[in-house]
């Protein structure tokens, strides 16, 4: 279907940070497995998503963006999972990996300094690389 592969976190954070919230200052232990435990459980949730598109698509090549990126977690699985079925990985490295707004930020700025409101007109601009 055509939104086979969306997915979403809300409400994550928050139970994630009244869990915390709730624990003793000093569990330090609970804290720091609380939060391996989490990233091993979104990066899994991640990269299940991959699985299955390759599966269902047949692709020979995946690639990954945005600063979730740079999660060194996630990249390591990425790579194992290409590895183990022979595809092409293309990952940018981890100091690329910034969160997309920031780039939609700046094509807006751009747009905005040379007053081009066109939408349905959009170019490559090796600049804002």
């Amino acid at each position: 279907t055509k939104h086979a592969y969306n997915y979403s976190f809300s409400g994550l954070k928050t139970a994630a940070t009244n869990f915390l919230n709730n624990l003793d200052i000093d569990d330090k232990v609970t804290r720091a497995d609380f939060a391996a435990s989490y990233q091993e459980a979104i990066v899994d949730s991640l990269l299940s998503n991959f699985v299955k598109a390759v599966k269902d698509t047949g692709v020979k090549s995946i690639s990954g963006g945005g600063g979730v990126m740079a999660n060194s977690r996630l990249r390591e699985k990425m790579n194992i999972f290409a590895e183990e079925k022979e595809l092409n990985i293309y990952l940018p490295t981890p100091k690329l990996s910034t969160d997309n707004a920031a780039m939609i930020c700046v094509a807006a700025q751009n747009n905005l300094i040379t007053n081009d409101m066109n939408i349905d007109d959009v170019r490559l601009n090796s600049i804002i690389s």
